[in-house]
């Protein structure tokens, strides 16, 4: 069982083999599991923070 963020959903979904929303053949994306064994949850939180600064900050300069 995979994982991988449906476009066509707009969220992760699991699947095997292909995503029967979208049909795409994407890479799959590490579980949140996998994520919670390598970062506790302080730092989790303090990468989701960053990441979303960063989308931020992207979203800003491409206006």
């Amino acid at each position: 069982m995979k994982s991988h963020y449906c476009k066509a959903e707009r969220s992760f979904i699991a699947y095997e083999g292909e995503c029967n929303w979208c049909g795409e053949k994407e890479a799959p994306v590490p579980d949140k599991q996998l994520v919670r064994e390598f970062f506790s949850p302080l730092q989790h939180r303090r990468l989701v923070n960053l990441f979303q600064a960063l989308n931020g900050l992207a979203n800003w300069w491409r206006k």
